[in-house]
């Protein structure tokens, strides 16, 4: 997930993380999750994207992690829908250390705050170019996944509201506005909730 070691370091940018939206010919890019790449059952699998660099944008973050991820260039547009974790607020704090101890977080790192805040924002990205073939194969396990709109919601992928958009997208419903989510820390096989997005607009 995109909260790992972040979140407890009240760092914009450990704490603000990107991630792209790309949707060519029907279908959708989700990459496997780097730490649980392989085996069975499907790992789950996520939108391309990561943490800001220090004198980078968000679009910028989001363009270059997408390269980074998938050897694919891309040109952000605009500003998809956003998620936001606070704890514990809306989601325990126990639960959130655990989670991240389990990552490989130093329980120590974690202790020091009672409190913390993670920003996601989603943004819609297009492929630069005709090509959907990477620019680069050194980072890509693999072929690159692209996955039908109405196929995603089957997809163990995070997070819940990304199935949401991809039926309505599918369905050929217009977004309208940027959505703003309330998230704990969720599970890949999640089910959407169908009037996400409607609702937000």
């Amino acid at each position: 997930m995109a909260l790992r070691g972040t979140m407890f370091t009240h760092s914009i940018f450990r704490s603000l993380r990107v991630r792209a939206l790309i949707v060519r010919d029907g279908k959708m890019l989700i990459l496997p999750r780097p730490d649980v790449v392989g085996g069975n059952p499907p790992q789950p699998g996520a939108a391309p994207g990561g943490g800001l660099h220090p004198n980078e944008t968000m679009f910028e973050a989001a363009e270059r992690e997408v390269f980074e991820e998938s050897g694919l260039r891309v040109k952000a547009r605009s500003v998809a829908f956003l998620r936001e974790w606070v704890v514990p607020k809306h989601w325990p704090l126990e639960q959130t250390r655990e989670m991240l101890s389990a990552q490989g977080v130093p329980r120590e790192e974690t202790e020091q705050c009672d409190h913390a805040y993670a920003l996601e924002v989603w943004v819609w990205a297009d492929l630069v170019g005709e090509s959907a073939e990477p620019d680069r194969a050194d980072v890509i396990e693999g072929p690159l996944k692209w996955v039908p709109l109405a196929e995603v919601e089957k997809e163990p992928v995070f997070p819940k509201e990304l199935k949401a958009l991809a039926r309505d997208l599918a369905e050929g419903r217009a977004r309208v506005g940027v959505p703003v989510f309330t998230s704990g820390l969720g599970d890949p096989w999640d089910e959407p909730e169908w009037g996400s997005f409607r609702e937000a607009m």
